[in-house]
């Protein structure tokens, strides 16, 4: 059987909702059974299966999450997606030429809702586990996050490169697509002795290895 995508099956009943003056509700039901299927629901359960799958368990159950959460994601990148359209305007504009802090200000202001939209995403796949924005790149553009669970706020807190981190996610605006990667860390532990002379356990955490994967929404 051909591979089946999301967006072919909705873009198919957007046409034939249009032409056939029926619900959308409707349409996808009769898309789905055009395509061999019994009903809407089956069809979708099909697409979930083959977008899902992965040897890789972590990488796996991050495609799960993106599945589940599509249209709380697409809706996020396609505003983000209208506020880098609109930065570029005021950014090149000669309307502000004579008030560069006007301008300024403004960019700052899209820059932190694409930057909170951007926030939500994470958070989404991220959830309580201790998580920060990684390099330079502007939020009207995509973002990169670092996610720590093996590490305590200390190392968080200090760890700039993000070398720590267990997880990444990198988000692309344009091409509605991530990158996901975790690090395998082996964690030895070992005896020290305190300030006060007790013998205490310490952990080193070890680099073992790195999984990096490209995600488009389905």
């Amino acid at each position: 059987m051909k591979a089946i995508h999301l967006l072919q099956i909705q873009n198919e009943a957007k046409k034939l909702q249009n032409t056939q003056n029926i619900t959308y509700n409707q349409s996808l039901q009769i898309v789905a059974q055009q395509n061999g299927f019994k009903s809407y629901q089956a069809i979708l359960d099909k697409i979930k299966k083959d977008y899902v799958d992965d040897e890789n368990e972590q990488i796996k159950e991050f495609k799960l999450n993106v599945f589940e959460n599509r249209k709380h994601i697409k809706s996020n990148f396609t505003k983000i997606e209208k506020l880098a359209e609109k930065y570029k305007k005021i950014k090149f504009t000669e309307e502000y030429d004579n008030n560069e802090e006007k301008r300024e200000e403004l960019l700052q202001e899209i820059e932190e809702t694409a930057s909170k939209l951007s926030n939500s995403i994470a958070k989404m796949f991220f959830g309580n586990i201790l998580t920060k924005p990684t390099g330079d790149s502007m939020s009207v553009e995509g973002c990169a996050y670092a996610g720590y669970v093996s590490s305590d706020f200390l190392t968080f807190h200090n760890d700039i490169d993000e070398h720590q981190a267990d997880y990444f996610i990198e988000l692309y605006i344009l091409d509605q697509s991530f990158s996901f990667g975790y690090r395998d860390f082996n964690i030895d532990k070992y005896k020290d002795i305190d300030n006060e002379g007790n013998e205490i356990i310490k952990e080193y955490k070890e680099w073992s290895d790195w999984y990096l994967v490209d995600i488009k929404l389905p």
